[in-house]
């Protein structure tokens, strides 16, 4: 797919973003909102937190999102069944190499499908949504879902599609669906068009009457609200609230600053913030913070310090980005 110079420098934005945000909320997860401006970031990545990362790395947000972009690089689509079964191998490949941090539910799914390949997994996701809904809905699907948005620039429909089975590989709830076909619409419209608001009123119209109603007001209670108004962001409603709080504050601080933070880093420090699951809240937003200001928006140190499994850097999240568009 071609694409401009300016929707490039977006498009190459979307992992790099993930990776930023899940790197610099990694030391405050499990931690209460903090109360700080993009001034008091460190200029370059500190790692630790409680699983002990090194400077700059990322966790299993960044590493399960490259799980699907290395389907999304070699072309596969996402929607059909071979794509899903790279992005399965993928998965189940990664669990099995023991990482250091894992969400509760991915973790139940990878571990206890009866049978294998993608169909596996969705079953074992299904039965657990069906078992136990109030306990489905966590965040882990709409934390790795950038990659997909990335795939299928080029066909809203396949992306809706690709969206909620890749998502379903784990996360079966309908909220989580929902979810992830917001995040990649919302995406793909700062990617192509600059404008994330109207990519996400393209992904409530692909939901159902009544589900799109419900997120449109979930959505503008972000809007009025900071990131850390939503303290169950292990839930995906409020870790997507939380997300486009962040990415929301990010637009109005744009055009106050003559020198200071740019308004990539106002949206990430205010998902950094958030409290509780800060890594996760900050790669969700920082994915979209990467579509809306760009690669070149993000600061050349946390760019060049980003890294992690398997063995990848920020650097190799650009080239990865624009293999995968340009290859559509």
């Amino acid at each position: 797919m071609k694409l401009t110079k300016k929707q490039m420098d977006r498009a190459r934005g979307v992992l790099l973003g993930c990776a930023v945000g899940d790197a610099l909320g990694v030391p405050f997860e499990f931690k209460p909102p903090q109360d700080f401006g993009p001034e008091r970031l460190p200029l370059g990545m500190p790692g630790g937190g409680p699983f002990n990362f090194g400077p700059g790395e990322w966790s299993d947000d960044t590493q399960m999102s490259l799980c699907i972009a290395r389907a999304a690089w070699d072309g596969l689509d996402l929607s059909s069944g071979k794509g899903l079964e790279r992005v399965a191998k993928a998965f189940v490949g990664w669990y099995k190499g023991g990482p250091r941090d894992v969400g509760g539910q991915v973790s139940s799914v990878l571990a206890t499908a009866r049978t294998k390949g993608w169909k596996g997994l969705a079953q074992r996701a299904a039965e657990r949504y069906v078992n136990a809904p109030e306990n489905s809905a966590g965040n882990g699907s709409l934390m790795r879902t950038a990659p997909v948005a990335l795939r299928h620039l080029d066909n809203p429909k396949k992306l809706t599609a690709a969206a909620r089975k890749v998502s379903a590989l784990t996360h079966a709830d309908p909220d989580c669906l929902d979810a992830c076909t917001l995040w990649v619409h919302a995406i793909r419209g700062a990617v192509l068009h600059g404008d994330a608001v109207a990519g996400m009123a393209a992904g409530l119209a692909e939901l159902e009457p009544k589900a799109r109603n419900r997120w449109a007001g979930l959505l503008d209670e972000a809007e009025h609200h900071m990131p850390y108004d939503f303290p169950n962001n292990g839930w995906v409603v409020h870790a997507l609230q939380a997300a486009w709080s962040a990415v929301t504050l990010s637009w109005e601080e744009h055009g106050k600053m003559l020198l200071g933070p740019t308004p990539f880093e106002q949206g990430i420090t205010a998902a950094v913030g958030c409290g509780k699951d800060t890594d996760t809240v900050a790669a969700i937003a920082g994915a979209l913070l990467g579509a809306v200001w760009g690669a070149s928006g993000i600061r050349p140190e946390w760019r060049a310090e980003v890294r992690g499994w398997p063995c990848s850097t920020g650097a190799d999240l650009i080239r990865i980005a624009e293999e995968i568009v340009e290859g559509i």
